[in-house]
């Protein structure tokens, strides 16, 4: 997964960087240090998917079936 993905995943699927650090359970701050990283488990990988209405296959793969 690359930064650049998941910043557009996160556009695409109408979330921002608030609701993904809630939704995975840490700060917005520690989103963002962990973005710059792009250190994220595969369980959070799949929480971040499912609150964009999508789901993770190393991809985030959209009901309309764009693949970011």
């Amino acid at each position: 997964m690359t930064i650049e993905k998941l910043k557009k995943a996160i556009a695409y699927g109408g979330a921002n960087q608030s609701k993904v650090a809630e939704v995975i359970g840490i700060s917005r701050g520690a989103f963002n240090t962990r973005l710059k990283q792009c250190r994220f488990s595969d369980d959070e990988l799949n929480k971040i998917a499912k609150v964009l209405g999508a789901e993770y296959e190393e991809n985030f793969v959209f009901p309309d079936g764009t693949k970011i």
